[in-house]
Formats: structure tokens, sequence, C-alpha cells
């Protein structure tokens, strides 16, 4: 598969708050990608600044092998646009929250065959043993830092990551 959205030493400050600090990872063509970690991690705050909706205060994005980093505001609102609706990849932040039981189970279910596809998925979620299971790989951040990576089924039974996020299985 080909890489499709590279991610490289990502840091965004407020103020003198650190809230990504050299977050790193890869999107190849088609594979579904999940970003976990404990709240306030930094999550959301990532998926902003790759769709164009907070600059990154260091780091490089590449889509398609073209850099989307290092445009002005008003490239990066049409970039974003362009990114978001793109049938290539789709970002998703927290979409089972709030949702019962059932609906997260449709819901994981339509983005898996979107995935089926050939549409690369970057997803943010809290339900963190269900975005594995579905995923190809996943990161876990921590303090807005890369704290795992590895393949979904594999960060799923990493007693690191299982005790630290997932607990009991």
């Amino acid at each position: 598969m080909e890489q499709y959205l590279s991610v490289k030493n990502i840091n965004k400050f407020f103020g003198d708050f650190q809230a990504l600090n050299n977050v790193s990872f890869d999107v190849k063509e088609g594979e579904f990608v999940c970003i976990l970690g404990p709240s306030g991690c930094g999550k959301t705050t990532l998926l902003r600044v790759i769709a164009g909706l907070e600059s990154q205060s260091e780091g490089l994005i590449n889509q398609n092998n073209k850099d989307i980093s290092l445009r002005g505001e008003q490239q990066r609102v049409a970039l974003a646009r362009a990114l978001v609706t793109s049938p290539n990849l789709l970002l998703l932040d927290e979409p089972s929250a709030g949702l019962s039981p059932v609906a997260i189970n449709e819901v994981f279910k339509t983005i898996k065959e979107i995935n089926e596809k050939n549409v690369s998925i970057l997803l943010v979620e809290q339900n963190a043993k269900r975005a594995l299971k579905f995923s190809n790989r996943g990161y876990v951040l921590d303090q807005g830092r890369n704290a795992y990576q590895g393949e979904g089924v594999e960060l799923l039974n990493d007693p690191r990551v299982v005790d630290l996020y997932l607990g009991k299985l």
C-alpha cells in the first residue's frame, strides 16, 4: 500500500502549554488507523491540525506526497475542506460518543464498510477496545506524545496498553 498521509514531528502550543509533542505517524492508502489515549492527551487537537483548523507550531504534514503544512490561512481552510471531504480519507473524531451499544455496533460496521472500499480512515476514539479490533494499526498518545504504536490486535493484547488504557479485557 502506498503512503497517503504522513505526519512528522508535530508540535502544538497553546501559550506555554504543549498539547502535541513531536507526534508522528503514517496512514497508507486504504488503511484503518486509530489514535487512542486518555481524555486531554491531544487527540482532537491532532485531528484539527491535520484538517487545517488549527496551525501546528512545528512539524510537517504530507498528503499524497504534497506538503499541506506550509500554506497561508486561506489556503489552509481550502485544503482542510478538500482533505475532509476527500473520498480517499475519512477523519473521525469520537463517532461512538454518547451512542447506545446497538448504535455503536452500527457505526463501526459502517466505518469498516467504508474502509473496505479502499478509503483510508483516521479515527480518534475513546472506545479503544472497539477501535483496535477494527483498525490495521494504532497509536496511543500520552500527554501529547507517541507512547505506543503497533497493529490494532497487537496493541489490544499489549499488557502495557491494557494496564494503562484498556483495563481488564
